[in-house]
């Protein structure tokens, strides 16, 4: 049975994000222990994240590697891009990914993506490695999804690119279809709001 959170206190919690620690008052539940979040809770760690991407701005980095096959994959797709770096599309990759997961219907269709050819093939051969810096929410969504997943933040990332890449060259109609129609359109609108 779901708690209710009939009877809370305030009281002061401490939360661990990108191994930073996050502290404020706030209502929790006495008998679950959920942290109830408010507007004003929101704010404070809205305004607590800017600070540390200002002052810890390593901390909203992911390190991660990608195939030299993959790689090439990135630099068709950034041709239409000139002035983007490689960088940013992985982002603005990974926040597709992780936006579309949420839907059964696209989750599906990356899980197809991954059992085909194309996606073997971009996972095998030499790695490099790249750093992709990401703003507060997007960090927030991938500890999310790194909790969720129980993977680390760098694999997620490796992942979207491999299943981005993998639907860039697919063949398969309907797999085609959902790129450039769903999932291109997106990718495109981050990475013109980055330029």
């Amino acid at each position: 049975m779901e708690c209710t959170h009939q009877s809370t206190s305030k009281k002061l919690v401490k939360i661990e994000y990108f191994g930073l620690i996050f502290s404020a008052k706030m209502e929790v539940c006495d008998k679950c222990e959920a942290h109830l979040w408010t507007e004003e809770s929101k704010d404070k760690l809205n305004q607590w994240m800017m600070e540390q991407k200002r002052e810890h701005r390593d901390s909203f980095v992911i390190q991660t590697s990608i195939t030299n096959h993959s790689k090439q994959c990135l630099d068709q797709i950034i041709r239409d891009y000139p002035s983007i770096q490689a960088s940013a599309l992985i982002r603005a990759m990974t926040i597709v990914f992780l936006e579309f997961m949420k839907r059964p219907e696209a989750s599906a269709l990356f899980e197809d993506v991954a059992a085909g050819d194309y996606y073997s093939q971009l996972c095998e051969g030499e790695k490099e490695i790249v750093k992709v810096q990401f703003n507060a929410t997007g960090m927030l969504d991938l500890e999310s999804w790194s909790k969720i997943l129980a993977m680390k933040n760098a694999k997620i990332v490796e992942e979207a690119v491999y299943r981005m890449t993998s639907l860039h060259i697919e063949n398969d109609p309907r797999l085609k279809d959902f790129w450039h129609n769903q999932i291109l359109p997106q990718i495109s609108m981050i990475l013109k709001s980055a330029a």
